[in-house]
């Protein structure tokens, strides 16, 4: 006796079969492939954050360290509200002398334009940043033997909500607030520094930090 096989056993699978295998494997391609761009994203993100929060903070750091032994009498010029100053000199105490403090030679902390940028609201050198600066500490300012010493970069030009208007635009008591920005209140300096940095693909990510120093008369 002869067997006869199913016709549709015979052709293995139809044409509605592979259509759907295929779709249901560019589906589960395409979902891995988003949940990979995903992650790659949100780890690009966290670098850049967590760069950003540590190039504020050690440039902060620095600041204070190197402010904490200079006086409000060695201050040039006088950082007073309401707009502070972005570009500070001062002295260090390096001993005393009958009493009297004996001060060190001139440094200066000041925002600076990175290389290629002007103060002209366009991006010149092309890094998705608009007028952003760096922070310098120059040592013997003026002078042949003056030393430059590049602190951090990226500066915005002027604190989140502030622009230059004269006005104190985010109510931090500071008008016209740069990137970097000074401010003497009795023998309290208050320092501020805001970062802001973009990566391709990424949204600008901007950090604002401040501190304090208590200086000597």
């Amino acid at each position: 006796m002869r067997t006869h096989r199913n016709s549709s056993d015979a052709r293995g699978f139809t044409l509605i079969e592979v259509l759907i295998s295929s779709a249901l494997f560019s589906l589960v391609a395409g979902s891995i492939a988003m949940l990979s761009l995903r992650s790659n994203s949100a780890v690009m993100s966290t670098t850049l954050q967590s760069g950003v929060d540590n190039d504020c903070r050690r440039a902060l750091d620095r600041v204070a360290l190197e402010l904490t032994s200079s006086g409000t009498s060695v201050l040039t010029p006088p950082p007073s509200v309401p707009f502070g100053t972005d570009s500070l000199t001062f002295r260090q105490g390096i001993g005393a002398n009958a009493g009297v403090i004996v001060w060190g030679p001139q440094a200066r902390f000041a925002f600076e334009y990175e290389t290629g940028e002007i103060d002209d609201g366009i991006d010149n050198n092309q890094n998705g940043l608009i007028d952003e600066g760096q922070l310098v500490l120059t040592r013997n300012p003026g002078l042949v033997s003056a030393q430059r010493i590049v602190l951090c970069h990226d500066l915005r030009e002027y604190a989140p909500g502030e622009t230059a208007n004269g006005l104190d635009d985010n109510g931090d008591g500071v008008r016209d607030e740069r990137g970097f920005n000074a401010v003497l209140v009795g023998t309290v300096l208050t320092l501020r520094m805001t970062i802001e940095r973009v990566t391709p693909g990424q949204p600008a990510y901007v950090r604002n930090l401040q501190t304090s120093v208590k200086l000597w008369n």
